[in-house]
Order: structure tokens, then C-alpha cells, then sequence
């Protein structure tokens, strides 16, 4: 949806480890287009925003209101839905911090978050050092989610949104949330089964 041709296309799934021929990469992407037709004028919209030059001097995005200048062919492509994403996730990050550092909500209330510390923010999702006590630290990572929930839903409305989160002593990538019988989130760790496969379990030692 970003404008990737297809010479592209292919060189990014060789730096990917996957190697495709070019005939290849064109059935991909005449498949892409061919599943989701409107694509086609929704790129002929993008490169006539472009003009001869490949580029929009100026371009304004209809809900936020953020201007760009100088943008290329692809960047417009991406940034008429990439960029509401973006905007949430950046304001999610804005407001979490606000609260770790504060040590309250937009009304003045007290927050969970209060005494945290983000350390992580990549693409849609934040990681952060919480003081370890038990409920305050499950009630911290709640409060994280709701906030991140609360700024995407402000700038894609019509999109389901959810989060997930989970708690380690140690960050490891797609862990899952463990609870106990009372739905506290408890720090996890991986652990292996009898048959090699990967299960979260609680890390309270």
C-alpha cells in the first residue's frame, strides 16, 4: 500500500533472507492489486498529488492537520494511513510519559504510572521499567495500556483497537501475560515443554 514497486520489493525481501525472483516479485504485487482493486486509483490519486517532479511541495493530512513538505511518491502513499498510527502511537508515548514523570492523569488525578520509567519505543509499542509491588506494578501496566488504547483510538476512530501487554524481570521478545487466580499480572519468564514448544510461566523467585 506504500507504493513499493516491484524491483523494490524484491531487494527488500532479499535483505529479509528471502530471495525471489523479479518475475516472482511482479505476481506478488499484480496479485496485491488484483485483491484489492482500489489500490489502483488510490496510487494514480498519490502520483498525480505528485505531479512530474515525483514529489508534493506541500501535503496536509485531512484529520490531524500535520503538514509535510517535499514528499516523494511512496512517503505520500504511506502517509494518508501510516501516518494516523504514528500519530497515536507518538501521543500515547507523550501522555505515559507525562504521567511517569507527574505522577498524574489530565485531570490531576493520581496515576500507576507514577515512577515508571519508559525505556522502549519501537513502532506501537513501549517498554518501561516498573517498581516490582505486587498489584501497583499489574495496575501500572493496565494503566500503560489504557492510555495507548485511549490516544490510537483519538486519531483512527473507525479501527478496532486493543493492546496487550506483559511483565518480565528482563525483556524478551512476544512474551505473554501470565495471571494469578485474581487476574494480577505476574513478571513471566519462557520456559520450555516436553515437547520443545514455548510456554510463559510466572518469575517470582
Amino acid at each position: 500500500a506504500g507504493g513499493m514497486g516491484s524491483e523494490t520489493f524484491q531487494a527488500y525481501a532479499r535483505v529479509n533472507g528471502i530471495n525471489i525472483t523479479l518475475d516472482r516479485a511482479y505476481e506478488v504485487k499484480n496479485g496485491f492489486l488484483n485483491k484489492w482493486r482500489e489500490m489502483y486509483d488510490y496510487f494514480a490519486y498519490c502520483s498525480s498529488l505528485c505531479g512530474p517532479a515525483g514529489e508534493v511541495d506541500t501535503l496536509q493530512h485531512p484529520r490531524s492537520g500535520l503538514v509535510r513538505g517535499k514528499v516523494r511518491y511512496t512517503a505520500t502513499c504511506n502517509f494518508f494511513f501510516q501516518h494516523l498510527a504514528a500519530m497515536g502511537a507518538k501521543q500515547a508515548l507523550y501522555e505515559v510519559v507525562r504521567e511517569c514523570y507527574l505522577g498524574i492523569d489530565r485531570a490531576g488525578d493520581p496515576t500507576a504510572l507514577a515512577g515508571c520509567r519508559p525505556w522502549l519505543f519501537a513502532h506501537d509499542e513501549i517498554g518501561m521499567e516498573i517498581p516490582y509491588d505486587g498489584d501497583r506494578a499489574s495496575d501500572a501496566a493496565e494503566r500503560l495500556r489504557t492510555v495507548m488504547v485511549r490516544e490510537m483510538k483519538h486519531y483512527c476512530p473507525d479501527v478496532p483497537i486493543g493492546a496487550s501487554v506483559a511483565m518480565c524481570r528482563r525483556w524478551y521478545k512476544g512474551a505473554k501475560a501470565v495471571r494469578d487466580d485474581r487476574g494480577t499480572l505476574l513478571p513471566c519468564k519462557p520456559q520450555k515443554d516436553a515437547q520443545g514448544r514455548t510456554k510463559w510461566v510466572a518469575d517470582l523467585s
